[in-house]
């Protein structure tokens, strides 16, 4: 799971691993980011944790929101280090899962992931705040990255992760040619 790799990493349980910033925040987990993943569920880019409440709500900033407020969320450490600074005190509940349905009904504020926003729109939320970008990373453990072997695999596996991404957009072609006609076909394929 993505959610646990940083712990497991920061353990020494694994010496790589593979998850999302924020779950390398949200864990507080001292580990050496070896490389940014530039894919998400949905393509190419960031994702963005956010905070929403339902859009009949009379607020626009996260600075209006009503102390006490009930937020679930799925980061109760980077939302309660977010709600610090402001100084606003509000009731944190863990979610498991479909986060956006429970506001208005059980909750009046959500912390939640989004690529597009689309899914908090459709159950009727806004976007009022952000607390930060996320995207994939290679993680590798502090011990691990210092020792020369080690690093140097943990290198190898980051080069074989960024050598699948970039052929995402390629075509690979494999064929069985006899040696007699290698010459002949590659030259057709330099037409």
């Amino acid at each position: 799971m993505p959610q646990e790799s940083p712990t497991y990493v920061n353990k020494g349980y694994f010496d790589l691993g593979i998850s999302g910033l924020d779950w390398v925040h949200e864990t507080n987990s001292d580990v050496v980011e070896v490389a940014d993943l530039s894919y998400s569920k949905t393509g190419e880019g960031n994702v963005k944790i956010v905070i929403a409440v339902h859009r009949d709500e009379p607020i626009e900033s996260v600075s209006q929101i009503r102390p006490d407020s009930r937020v679930t969320t799925e980061y109760p450490e980077l939302t309660r280090k977010f709600f610090e600074h402001p100084n606003i005190p509000v009731q944190l509940f863990n979610s498991y899962g479909a986060s956006e349905a429970k506001v208005p009904d059980l909750m009046d504020v959500v912390v939640d992931l989004t690529e597009t926003g689309t899914t908090l729109r459709k159950n009727g939320l806004k976007i009022i705040g952000q607390i930060m970008e996320s995207h994939t990373v290679v993680i590798a453990n502090k011990a691990s990255w210092a020792d020369p072997v080690k690093r140097k695999e943990n290198e190898e596996i980051r080069t074989l992760l960024f050598g699948v991404i970039d052929a995402r957009h390629k075509v690979l072609l494999t064929m069985n040619v006899p040696t007699a006609a290698m010459e002949k076909t590659l030259l057709r394929f330099r037409q």
